[in-house]
């Protein structure tokens, strides 16, 4: 049996599909169910199969917080992209609850992901934004465009289409930055 790091395994995902075949690689090669589990999960949601992908989050049951709160997380953007608002606003409360207790690895990836997705439906999100002070979220550019990114889209909503256009100008250069951009 192989164990992967899972602070390693962040590093991994958070280049989202592009880390596709390593991913790959470690599904073939681990005895770890709740790795598999969120792996798949991880997979499907690349594919746009969201129900399969819930069913594998929801099979997430290991004694490793980080992992059952990377599943947590895709569940509740799952559970909002299918306008099941009430059970995703409950996922939303127990992931914020918890995110004191998890390493800064594990943060790293979670803070601009619930960032993103709170202001994306932050019509239909019970709580106040999650609020972030360390510039160690900011030190992936992949992390950093996805913030500025959450940025943008308050500018979209807010109709100031000037900062929104500087904004998409400033993720594009950091996207551009992380080489899955030409």
């Amino acid at each position: 049996m192989k164990h992967y790091s899972l602070n390693k395994l962040i590093d991994i995902i958070e280049y989202g599909a592009f880390s596709k075949p390593i991913v790959n690689y470690i599904i073939t090669n681990t005895e770890d169910e709740g790795l598999v589990y969120y792996l798949l999960c991880l997979k499907s949601i690349w594919k746009n199969k969201y129900r399969e992908a819930f069913k594998y989050a929801e099979l997430v049951t290991t004694t490793t917080k980080i992992l059952n709160e990377l599943a947590t997380l895709e569940k509740i953007s799952i559970l909002f992209n299918n306008n099941k608002i009430k059970k995703a606003n409950i996922e939303l409360r127990k992931i914020k609850n918890n995110i004191q207790s998890l390493n800064k690895k594990a943060r790293k990836i979670i803070i601009p992901a619930l960032r993103f997705m709170e202001i994306r439906f932050s019509n239909s999100i019970d709580d106040k934004l999650i609020r972030y002070w360390s510039e160690e979220y900011e030190s992936s550019y992949a992390q950093k465009s996805l913030l500025k990114y959450s940025e943008a889209r308050k500018y979209l909503n807010n109709k100031d289409f000037l900062k929104l256009l500087i904004c998409l100008l400033k993720v594009l250069t950091l996207q551009k930055s992380f080489h899955i951009l030409p």
